[in-house]
Order: C-alpha cells, then sequence, then structure tokens
C-alpha cells in the first residue's frame, strides 16, 4: 500500500489555543479508532499561538464509517469548528506544509 506524509497547518480564533488542548486531552474513542480504519498513523498535533500544525502518516484504504460512527465523527467535528479561523486555502485546498528536509 502507498503511504503518504503530511503536515497541515490549521489557524484558531484567536484565544482558543487553550480549550482545543483541552478537548484533545480526551479524543474520544470513536474518533482515535476511526483515524486508524481511516490508515492514518504516526499522528501528532501541536500547538503553537493559534496555529495547529499536525502531522501523520496516511496509507490508503477502503473504510467507510458506520451510520453511529460517523454521528460521533460529526458531533467531534462539531465541537471543534468553533475554534477555526481557517482550515483550508481559498480554494479549498488543504493548507499543508512542503517538506523541503528530512534527516532519518
Amino acid at each position: 500500500m502507498t503511504e503518504q506524509r503530511w503536515c497541515v497547518i490549521y489557524e484558531l480564533v484567536p484565544g482558543a489555543a487553550a480549550e482545543y488542548a483541552r478537548l484533545h486531552e480526551a479524543v474520544p474513542e470513536a474518533v482515535r479508532d476511526a483515524l486508524v480504519a481511516q490508515g492514518l498513523s504516526d499522528y501528532s498535533i501541536w500547538v503553537y499561538g493559534d496555529l495547529v500544525v499536525s502531522s501523520y502518516r496516511e496509507r490508503a484504504t477502503d473504510w467507510s464509517p458506520s451510520p453511529e460512527v460517523q454521528r460521533e465523527l460529526d458531533a467531534w467535528s462539531a465541537r471543534l469548528a468553533p475554534l477555526f479561523l481557517r482550515v483550508v486555502e481559498a480554494d479549498g485546498a488543504p493548507m499543508a506544509a512542503r517538506r523541503v528536509f528530512r534527516l532519518d
């Protein structure tokens, strides 16, 4: 399977970093399981001021959530949504950083 590495940046509403961090202290198990089922691994999130930087590995899967799991994912997204100022570029593309160096 093909694996891809991502580094994605999000902008938080000014002052929302503490709440964002608090919510991530207890990510629901259904959300964690869904991330793994979607093929994500080595997932880390950092907060710097009002910026969120997340990095992860992604492998292609054909996973599709059950209606119950989708409701839980939607509820998690709804809790986070008010904290974000911007999560995509103007054209809808992810705000993905381009790697310019790697040391193994």
